[in-house]
């Protein structure tokens, strides 16, 4: 899960994460200046050794192989996200990645109440 606020640019409501931005859906255009909880799961997150159009930068904490595949713990703002890759993945801690999530498979949910305000798509 990451925490963010629902912001408003010239193309529709992103969220802002760690000094960082994602497009968030149109529904929450309505929720701008409100917090937001983003749920993903590890394996639905594409990771970048170079910057991405769309993809947020992270950086790497740790670095688990798991025989047929790593997991990542990475590092948004103050917020850690784990991400799976190939186990051939050339990560290394304190490395900076990029990440871009299927926002296909992203759930928007309420910070207080957990009660899922769009899923999917963005």
């Amino acid at each position: 899960f990451l925490n963010g606020v629902v912001e408003q640019n010239g193309s529709g409501p992103t969220v802002h994460l760690g000094g960082q931005h994602l497009p968030a859906p149109a529904s929450l255009t309505s929720m701008v200046g409100q917090p937001v909880t983003i749920g993903i799961r590890a394996e639905n997150v594409q990771t970048f050794t170079a910057p991405q159009n769309g993809a947020i930068s992270a950086k790497v904490l740790v670095v688990e192989p798991l025989g047929s595949h790593l997991l990542l713990t990475m590092q948004i703002g103050d917020q850690n996200l784990k991400v799976t890759t190939p186990s051939d993945f050339p990560a290394v801690m304190d490395g900076q990645l990029w990440l871009q999530p299927d926002y296909a498979k992203l759930r928007w949910l309420d910070p207080e109440s957990g009660v899922a305000l769009q899923l999917g798509s963005v």
